[in-house]
């Protein structure tokens, strides 16, 4: 069933498996992580997977972050931060921190 918590949909799955390569992506290019992060983000945002979009966008600010854009950055993860604190991830909020 799609979208649904206790049973995840493809579109939900794909979002999970994109944003679990995050580590891996940034380091070793991180316009191809934007890419990969942007793809999940838009895939968790279409199914209201708030920890997976929260993930893509830390990762997004973590990639920016390493293109030299610490504007934006710091816009990408306070906003992955805030969906942490909304949904009481406190591992997302100590990622999000650390990214900061």
């Amino acid at each position: 069933m799609s979208g649904s918590t206790s049973s995840p949909g493809f579109d939900e799955r794909a979002a999970r498996t994109i944003s679990t390569s995050r580590p891996a992506a940034v380091v070793v290019d991180p316009a191809r992580a934007i890419a990969l992060h942007e793809e999940c983000l838009a895939l968790a945002r279409g199914v209201g997977a708030k920890s997976e979009m929260m993930r893509s966008l830390v990762g997004l600010g973590e990639a920016a972050l390493r293109l030299g854009d610490p504007v934006r950055a710091t816009e990408l993860i306070l906003e992955g931060l805030a969906i942490a604190k909304e949904v009481g991830e406190k591992r997302g909020e100590k990622a999000a921190l650390f990214a900061l």
